[in-house]
Parts: C-alpha cells; structure tokens; sequence
C-alpha cells in the first residue's frame, strides 16, 4: 500500500523507479534460476540472466521511461494516471492468470461430459440385432 501511494507523489516516484529497476533485474535472474534447476548449471544460469534478467529489464526499463516522460512533460502531475493504469494492467494481469487456468479446467471437463454423453446416447440407440 506505501508503494502505491508513494507512484502517486511526483518525483518520488522516479527515485522508486530507480531503486526498483536493479532490483526487477535481480529477482528475475534469481526466480528464473530457481525453477531451471533440471537444467545443467552452464545453460541455467545464461538463460536466467539473459532470459528473464534482460526481459525484466527491458519491462523495468521502459516503465521507468515512459514514468521519466511524463514526469518531464507534466511536472510530475501525469505520473498518477500511469500509476493508476499500472495498478489496474497488473491487477487484471494476475486476475487473468488466475482465471484462465480454471476456465480451461472447466472448458475441459465440459468437453469431457458432452464426449461421455454422445457416447452413451449412440451406444444406446443402435439395435441388438441376433442371428
């Protein structure tokens, strides 16, 4: 909650951006690390750095530019509209992530039913026929 608010103080907001990009990085590499551990250590740790250190680099870094723009362009005022969009992308990002898999879970045991049922139904109207 003190992070929200404080994305809505102008240029305070810039020295959180500065603070949280290296750490963005880091806890990417280290995430990323953590769940490659069936990998040899020569491809886990270039592909934790690379791969998720640079994508959550590159993610960090253009937050922190676009925030530095707008922070330039409306003297700080316009950094609460992109705060509030930032609340409301990553909180409909995780709700996604969250519901997406359960309506694939209900997708799919539907599927299953109606396959159960059409099998039943046809096994059920073909004629015995006796020699």
């Amino acid at each position: 909650m003190v992070e929200i608010g404080a994305y809505y103080v102008p240029f305070f907001d810039n020295l959180l951006d500065a603070i949280s990009t290296p750490a963005a990085v880091l806890a990417g590499m280290i995430a990323s690390a953590s769940v490659l551990v069936d990998l040899p250590p020569w491809l886990q740790y270039p592909i934790a750095i690379v791969g998720a250190g640079g994508t959550a680099g590159v993610v960090a870094a253009s937050t922190t530019m676009l925030r530095l723009k707008s922070s330039t362009l409306t003297a700080g005022l316009g950094n609460t509209v992109l705060a509030t969009l930032e609340m409301f992308g990553a909180f409909g990002v995780a709700l996604i992530a969250v519901l997406v898999p359960l309506i694939a879970l209900v997708v799919v045991i539907a599927i299953f039913v109606l396959v159960i049922r059409r099998l039943g139904r046809r096994s059920g109207r073909r004629p015995i026929r006796t020699a």
